[in-house]
């Protein structure tokens, strides 16, 4: 409701706001330099034109359109309204064969295979082929260690046994770091917490991991043998797209040839015709 004597609430409001309250208290040297230090930070963000966002999205809808159950259901059949289990067989962690989905997912993307138990699995697994498994054990306990022990006592007790095994000198499982987020990652062991190995976790994710790992496992005949012989159970319905037809522009219909009645639209059933100039007599 507009305050009592106004007729809309776009005027101005009687009474005084918050806003007009502190703009008329900012008259001092602290409050202006505030506001000069946020207005600087916020010239700093970057900003991407509307064009390029809704293309990004386009693109990622695209990409990420096959595995949408709400688009295309589930397969072989919908566990929600059958007594079929096939669907959690075959969707388990780690199941006996997987589906042909689950593994070109992997290809998308580093983060599709880690978040998935068995992409974890099956990339660790090349790797100690290729003997480099230290870098995806290393950074896999590190991510335990975000989310696991919860008492300080047990989380030093982890910090110290990731320390021991992959970055003190002559560990077994020594990774590779450079030396500067060597020194940043010792100075952070002086107070151990869960983040004492996320400089050093990013490095290897980045550099080993999704740069030289990752792109040898997606062209290995291991990945090549699992996409293979992976099962493709199938959907339980079609996709839900509306289908339009697709109108010609006046320039691109062609008349119909002398001595034919009438010709047929693109999109229009079969039995409707368009008849030009004929004899009535002649039409149904």
């Amino acid at each position: 409701r507009p305050p009592p004597g106004y007729n809309t609430l776009v005027e101005s409001s009687p009474v005084p706001t918050r806003e007009q309250r502190v703009k008329a208290r900012r008259n001092n040297k602290d409050l202006l330099k505030e506001e000069l230090d946020f207005l600087k930070g916020y010239l700093k963000i970057s900003r991407v034109r509307t064009g390029q966002v809704a293309e990004s999205l386009l693109d990622y809808t695209d990409t990420f359109v096959d595995y949408d159950p709400l688009l295309l259901g589930v397969g072989p059949s919908n566990p929600w309204m059958s007594d079929d289990l096939t669907f959690w067989e075959i969707n388990k962690p780690i199941p006996e064969v997987p589906t042909k989905k689950r593994v070109e997912r992997w290809a998308i993307s580093l983060e599709d295979t880690v978040n998935d138990p068995l992409g974890t699995q099956e990339l660790l697994a090349f790797m100690k082929k290729e003997y480099c498994h230290e870098n995806m054990r290393f950074w896999l306990s590190v991510q335990e260690l975000k989310r696991g022990p919860g008492t300080e006592t047990k989380i030093k007790k982890k910090v110290k046994e990731i320390w021991e095994e992959f970055l003190s000198p002559g560990a077994g499982a020594e990774v590779n770091i450079d030396g500067k987020t060597m020194e940043e990652t010792k100075v952070a062991m002086k107070n151990p917490t869960r983040h004492t190995f996320d400089r050093a976790a990013d490095h290897v994710y980045t550099l080993l991991l999704k740069k030289d790992c990752y792109p040898r496992f997606l062209r290995s005949e291991n990945y090549k043998t699992l996409l293979a012989n992976s099962l493709n159970p199938g959907s339980s319905r079609k996709r839900i797209f509306f289908n339009f037809p697709v109108r010609k522009k006046p320039s691109q219909i062609q008349a119909p040839a002398a001595g034919q009645p009438g010709s047929s639209l693109p999109g229009a059933p079969k039995d409707f015709m368009v008849h030009t100039g004929s004899d009535p007599a002649n039409i149904d």
